[in-house]
């Protein structure tokens, strides 16, 4: 945040910023209303989907080793072939077991590093599905955490209409969930005086939306890696569950004095 208060002392010092050269390079399209990504919710599922695997594979183990355990006295070639059967299903409960408790952590570590990182993102979007209707702020926090082209869209349009109370509306939600100020600093720059120049809180605006919408583009990111695990994992399970299914059919036998 440092930066940041190097950053307004130069505006301020060179009051020349050119509003004119940002309106000249601004862009006019509408704000993209983004998907309800629900990652907090998705890493949630995974990590259910992964304990019920995760038991379930463990009950089917336990009960593999207690056959094993019953035939270990049989010669009979019968029984061997089991053995190799139940052996071979044993060995594959056991990897797959050993890649859940990997993905389990790697869960885990992500939902302890999204809910450091995008707790912001998250009270807001949690915000916005209490209220009924959608206010015009919500809206803007919304087209700006898109894209980076909706959110010089709003820019934009705050800028050719000289729009303080819109910006500043916007920028004290975003100094409330921002993580890159103290209180201190926060307190500071939600109570500009008054007669500090548009370019100024504009200059501000310009420097949290753009740390807001880096942030939701990391969120989509997360989404996107748990998204993956989740495929690679229930891909996994399929052919777990289907090679069990297969392996519990009773081998087809030919009736004694049965000639081709």
């Amino acid at each position: 945040m440092r930066a940041l208060l190097i950053i307004m002392i130069l505006i301020c010092a060179f009051p020349a910023y050119s509003q004119a050269q940002t309106k000249a390079t601004a862009t006019h399209k509408k704000p993209v209303a983004p998907e309800n990504t629900g990652t907090a919710q998705i890493i949630h599922q995974t990590e259910i989907t992964l304990q019920e695997h995760q038991q379930a594979l463990e009950l089917e183990k336990k009960a593999t080793e207690k056959k094993l355990a019953r035939l270990a006295a049989k010669n009979q070639k019968s029984a061997q072939a089991n053995r190799e059967q139940l052996k071979n299903r044993l060995k594959t409960l056991e990897a797959t077991l050993k890649s859940i408790k990997r993905d389990t952590k790697i869960v885990a570590a992500a939902r302890n590093d999204y809910q450091k990182k995008f707790d912001s993102l998250v009270s807001v979007q949690a915000q916005e599905k209490g209220a009924k209707k959608q206010s015009l702020t919500q809206r803007d926090i919304i087209a700006i955490e898109a894209s980076e082209p909706s959110k010089s869209a709003i820019i934009a349009e705050i800028l050719n209409k000289t729009d303080e109370k819109r910006l500043m509306q916007i920028v004290t939600i975003l100094i409330d969930h921002t993580g890159t100020m103290d209180k201190t600093e926060k307190e500071y720059w939600r109570n500009l005086p008054p007669a500090t120049p548009f370019e100024h809180r504009f200059r501000l605006l310009e420097i949290l939306a753009t740390e807001r919408q880096k942030l939701a583009a990391l969120e989509r990111t997360c989404n996107s890696d748990i998204q993956q695990l989740n495929k690679h994992h229930l891909a996994e399970w399929g052919k777990v569950t289907a090679k069990g299914a297969t392996d519990k059919k009773a081998p087809v036998r030919k009736p004694k004095g049965h000639r081709p």
